[in-house]
């Protein structure tokens, strides 16, 4: 599990590069690349994330690099990834993008981080956010054969 130091506080955005060795991750490309959406279950919650990978990885050499894109405070992944373009950015330069998702009243919508001074129900309920975003940071390594090059 990575440290709570570099997750310093969640932000709207936030993007980790990591690089991915090809001939690892052209082996797990064919089972993973419809991305789409997908659960890990950390502490007892089932959260969400929204996993797109390009098309044509599979003959890219060399490093793939991974951006995590966090919604804003009452959003979710669907409007992180309308909002921010980063889909397009990511099928155009070839990287994955993932779009996790907060915690809230509701499942898909009005979702919050816990900023620790802030923000609505994760606050409220202690949600440990910066393990989860640890923990599929992870469970995506694990998936997407990768060396860290960035942290």
């Amino acid at each position: 599990m990575r440290t709570d130091k570099w997750v310093v506080s969640i932000a709207a955005v936030l993007s980790l590069l990591l690089g991915m060795g090809s001939s690892a991750w052209v082996a797990n490309a064919a089972k993973t690349s419809s991305g789409g959406r997908q659960t890990l279950t950390f502490d007892g919650i089932a959260r969400s994330y929204v996993v797109r990978v390009p098309g044509d990885l599979t003959e890219h050499d060399g490093p793939v690099p991974l951006v995590l894109v966090l919604h804003g405070g009452g959003g979710n992944a669907g409007y992180a990834e309308s909002m921010t373009g980063f889909t397009a950015k990511a099928e155009k330069e070839e990287f994955i993008v993932v779009y996790p998702e907060g915690t809230g009243r509701f499942l898909k919508r009005h979702l919050t981080w816990n900023a620790g001074h802030c923000c609505g129900i994760a606050m409220e309920r202690r949600v440990n956010d910066v393990g989860f975003i640890g923990a599929l940071i992870d469970k995506l390594l694990a998936d997407y054969p990768a060396c860290p090059t960035a942290a």
